[in-house]
Order: structure tokens, then sequence, then C-alpha cells
């Protein structure tokens, strides 16, 4: 067996190569994951669909599908057409992969990590539409407090839209 050494100077010090490989292993547990789920749903396990997983693996912000495949395009290897992207994305969002958002009045998605899907609120300006995630931990309580009898409330997907003025709107009204 060969040594091997790794040059922690090339590839940014310890710090940037440990967060490299903690991505590269979230990214094979990603795979596994939608191949198992795919398999499950009677579904083939394609290289362009693990393409197009791997894509969204790296979107740290919510994406449009229009956005995913220009970043998919730019990405070496399999050429995805839009009719595969978007089955694709119908695949995330059943297999808890992705959530799909509505927001500026488009779809949007977002990525769900394992471990990190948590319920979210969406600030919309309804004036620019500008938008702005926070985290809202309590939100699937209250969700769950409003729910009616029989109906579950899945915490990793609950999202809430809360429309208003962002302060750069609203300091132009007054």
């Amino acid at each position: 067996m060969k040594n091997f050494r790794i040059n922690l100077r090339s590839c940014g010090g310890l710090v940037n190569f440990v967060a490299y490989m903690d991505r590269m292993q979230a990214k094979a547990r990603a795979r596994f994951a939608f191949s198992e789920f795919l398999g499950g749903s009677g579904k083939r396990c394609t290289p362009e669909r693990l393409l197009v997983l791997d894509a969204v693996m790296e979107q740290r912000l919510p994406f449009t599908a229009d956005t995913l495949l220009e970043h998919c395009k730019s990405l070496p290897g399999i050429n995805i057409c839009r009719a595969t992207l978007f089955n694709t994305l119908h695949l995330l969002v059943q297999g808890g992969f992705v959530r799909r958002l509505n927001l500026e009045g488009a779809a949007t998605y977002e990525t769900l990590r394992k471990g990190a899907a948590k319920p979210a609120a969406y600030l919309v300006c309804s004036a620019c539409g500008k938008t702005r995630r926070i985290d809202a931990p309590e939100l699937s309580h209250w969700a769950g407090s409003l729910a009616p009898r029989g109906f579950t409330i899945d915490p990793a997907t609950t999202v809430a839209y809360l429309s208003g003025l962002c302060s750069q709107c609203r300091r132009a009204t007054k």
C-alpha cells in the first residue's frame, strides 16, 4: 500500500480539509439514501439523477430550477435536460431531500440536510419581494396546536410565509 500524504497547505489548511471531507461524506450519504429511496419507489438510480442530487447538495441558499439547470450545465460530465431536472426535483421533494417553497411568485427549492432540517419562516416583503429566511423552532409547536384533530405536522417540512414591509420599503413609504 502506498503512503497517502496530504499537503494541507495546498487544500487551505486542516480546517478546510475537514470541512471538505464532511461535505464529501454528506454527499455520499445523500447519494446512498437517494438510491435507496429510488429503489424502494421502483425507479432507477441514473447518473443524471445523481448529478442533479450532487448539484442540489452544493446549494447553500434557496434556488430555482433554472439556476440549478445552469449550475448542472456548468459541471463536467453528463448533460442534463430540463425534463430530467424537473422530474428529479419532484423525486427529491418526495424523498425529503428538498423542500419546495413559493417565494417571489416562483417555485423555489431549499436543500434539506439530514439532521439539519428545521421548521422555517420566510419574511416576504410585499412591496419589493425580498425574502429572508429565519429559523423558527417554535413554529412546529405552534402549527401543531392549530392542526385539526388527527393531522400530523412534519417539522422537517413545516414552512410559514409572513408578509409585510422590509426596512428599506418601510423607510421609502415614510
